[in-house]
């Protein structure tokens, strides 16, 4: 569902930044990060996005008080770790499906 968040903010204030917190767990997911960040470039959003890659428990803290909002753009519901992570550090999150 980043695709969605992508768009949004595409149309959303020049001012709003997306961080995407975490990266890739398994190998056979490279290639959609690969497609991720060319949908970034396409879109012309490279300066307004940044993608931490895999982010140890000890660096979740400083990620979540970067955010004012965290994102959930999911395309099917389930029991999320990320929407657990961003409760717990009192964000308030936006979530589809």
């Amino acid at each position: 569902g980043y695709e969605t968040a992508l768009e949004a903010l595409r149309l959303g204030h020049p001012a709003l930044h997306l961080l995407i917190a975490g990266g890739t767990r398994a190998e056979h997911e490279a290639g959609y990060m690969q497609q991720l960040r060319d949908e970034i470039q396409a879109r012309g959003l490279v300066r307004r996005v940044s993608i931490t890659g895999y982010l140890e428990e000890a660096d979740l803290p400083a990620a979540m008080a970067a955010c004012d909002l965290v994102l959930a753009p999911h395309l099917a519901a389930n029991g999320s770790y990320s929407v657990r992570v961003a409760l717990a550090h009192g964000r308030a999150v936006l979530a589809s499906n």
